[in-house]
């Protein structure tokens, strides 16, 4: 069934991968054709043909080719020759129209990504029901272990533990990034020993009540940054009998300060699986509190615009990082793995606001003037226009090749560095 699941998982990937190429080729192909540029092929996908469809009489061949990560429109007068018997006016060419329209042409496709991206955060934001996610109230199974220390729902909470001495942290997580229950994170010192990862932010955390799914013992290396956790995580030794919270509940009174009540103690016992030599603790029975809603029209479109702003500032910054760590940042595999588990864990809405983000990256790298990409000839086109020269095709096209087979290098890199990473 896994395997079932993972072919399904890669489908919908492809899928939502071509529907950002398709998009922003329309673009480009739909501002072309406006201008009356002659335009020979539309293409999802780069290599060798896999089918072509042209209408009779019809100028353009809409083309599927074997690799999916990419897309072109090929016009008339960017190096392309013309099909036999066929003859254009230079007004039709690509290279003779003004360089405003030129411009346009090139921008149509990164404003294409930028538009699917708003369209998505909005859709998120209104078609469907939002969830909220509170890591210091709790969900409590009952006839759970948690149940039977005295914890109940909606009771608010800070955990600590004595497992590694005297209240040593636990945390929760939300598979990627460690952060405190109930308490400032500054108030905090750093400890040497070991912590205790409690939670996951998850769908199936907060439908099947089980905080044990995903309790490990952390490196405080982890803790305080936006880290992959499962390089920090330590298995449970062999002579680990079991693990203790002192579960702290706090109650509001009203018109007072909040007040904290006594510990609860809970202890779960550390077994093993018959299947499995990797040790687990006791289903504790608790989960994360979480409230669902609806977004009124306004919110959403302010909610809509902040996504907008929030992932165009996180991409700059992961631009970034291929010159600061180079070594957190991945290619197609990496995308599609994390893709996969925003599904599974944080459901439709963050899945379908991911891609939005992917769509907007999509369009800003676009935008970078390297060779190859729609910036470096709008960059060309610049400088055209400030010297007042052409510059030969013929070198422009030699530029491009260069540039189109580094970025293809880059990605052959990326991928060997995802396969090391997430299969082999």
């Amino acid at each position: 069934m896994d395997f079932l699941f993972n072919i399904l998982y890669i489908i919908l990937f492809v899928l939502c991968l071509s529907i950002l190429i398709i998009v922003h080729e329309l673009g480009h192909l739909a501002v072309a054709k406006a201008f009356k540029v002659y335009c020979l092929e539309f293409s999802i996908g780069y290599g060798p043909k896999l089918f072509s469809f042209k209408r009779k009489k019809a100028e353009t061949k809409f083309s599927i080719r074997s690799i999916p990560f990419g897309g072109y429109v090929s016009m008339v007068g960017e190096g392309t020759e013309m099909p036999d018997g066929v003859t254009i006016d230079d007004s039709r060419s690509f290279s003779k129209i003004k360089k405003w329209k030129r411009v346009i042409i090139l921008m149509a496709g990164v404003t294409m990504n930028a538009v699917l991206a708003l369209l998505v955060f909005f859709i998120s934001e209104t078609c469907f029901i939002q969830t909220d996610i509170y890591a210091s109230q709790l969900v409590v199974s009952e006839s759970s272990i948690a149940a039977s220390a005295g914890l109940a729902s909606e009771d608010k909470i800070y955990l600590d533990s004595e497992t590694f001495g005297e209240n040593a942290s636990v945390y929760v997580v939300d598979k990627l990034t460690a952060y405190y229950t109930y308490q400032d994170e500054g108030s905090i010192e750093p400890r040497e020993e070991p912590v205790i990862v409690a939670l996951s932010r998850s769908m199936s955390s907060i439908k099947d009540l089980s905080w044990s799914d995903h309790l490990v013992y952390l490196e405080p290396a982890a803790i305080g940054g936006s880290k992959t956790l499962s390089e920090y995580q330590i298995p449970i030794a062999t002579n680990v009998v079991s693990v203790t919270f002192n579960i702290t509940k706090y109650v509001d009174i009203p018109e007072t300060e909040e007040i904290e009540t006594a510990p609860v103690s809970i202890t779960l016992q550390a077994r093993t699986k018959n299947d499995s030599p990797d040790r687990y603790f006791d289903s504790i029975g608790l989960s994360f509190y979480s409230h669902q809603y609806w977004n009124n029209f306004d919110k959403a479109n302010r909610n809509t615009w902040q996504l907008m702003g929030n992932s165009s500032i996180a991409i700059f910054r992961g631009l970034g990082a291929l010159f600061t760590s180079p070594d957190s940042v991945g290619g197609i595999i990496a995308v599609g793995y994390v893709s996969t588990s925003t599904l599974r864990n944080f459901g439709l809405v963050s899945f379908l606001q991911l891609w939005g983000v992917i769509s907007i990256n999509l369009a800003i790298i676009n935008l970078l003037p390297f060779p190859g990409l729609d910036g470096w000839q709008i960059l060309v086109l610049i400088i055209e226009s400030i010297i007042k020269k052409e510059i030969s095709q013929k070198v422009k096209n030699i530029v491009s090749t260069v540039g189109m087979l580094l970025l293809f290098g880059l990605m052959f890199i990326l991928l060997i560095k995802d396969l090391l990473f997430y299969v082999i």
